[in-house]
């Protein structure tokens, strides 16, 4: 499980890529973002990468809002 912090800026989005992209044999992920009050635009990118890679290899995403 993923937790993220209250707020999500432009650059925290790159270290969770570069984390997301160096163990990317996730066949079941679950992101909680209950405690996130504010993202970046580019974090909904994130997102849409994550979702899109785990449909591909056939994993599921879980997000916690």
């Amino acid at each position: 499980m993923w937790s993220f912090p209250e707020r999500i800026g432009f650059n925290d989005v790159s270290l969770f890529m570069d984390k997301f992209n160096n163990k990317n044999k996730y066949t079941f992920l679950v992101f909680d973002l209950t405690a996130t009050e504010h993202i970046h635009s580019s974090f909904v990118g994130f997102l849409l990468h994550v979702k899109d890679h785990m449909q591909t290899k056939g994993g599921n995403l879980i997000i916690y809002l």
